[in-house]
């Protein structure tokens, strides 16, 4: 079973992390942007304003995570992951916020796609 295929399960559990998405942003065939956008499941709602400093931007953030950080994302959510996103930014080059923002995005996404794969629907 190829690590592709790992990622795969993991992104269908619910359970893909900063790890998979590094390495699918490393793994890229270069090619237009709008290709690469339909490749990664949580660069789709960027689809409109994506360009390739964007995911430059993504890149330098995931690389400046540790690796118990890139396997377990919960680590940067909340209140206890602040020292953590201020950490990760001030080596990414970047504001806390960003880091906050891009960890709230990514959480939103995985329970989406947790909650499509397990066919639940959101209560209102």
């Amino acid at each position: 079973m190829s690590d592709a295929d790992d990622s795969a399960r993991r992104l269908m559990r619910g359970a893909w992390n900063y790890g998979d998405f590094l390495e699918q942003l490393r793994t890229i065939e270069k090619g237009p942007l709008s290709e690469v956008v339909r490749k990664i499941p949580f660069l789709r709602q960027f689809a409109k304003e994506a360009r390739d400093d964007q995911l430059t931007w993504f890149r330098r953030m995931l690389e400046a995570m540790g690796p118990t950080e890139l396997r377990i994302p919960e680590l940067m959510e909340g209140p206890r992951g602040l020292e953590r996103r201020k950490r990760v930014a001030a080596a990414a080059g970047m504001d806390e916020k960003d880091v906050a923002r891009f960890t709230k995005t990514f959480v939103t996404m995985q329970d989406m796609v947790s909650r499509l794969t397990k066919g639940r629907r959101r209560k209102k």
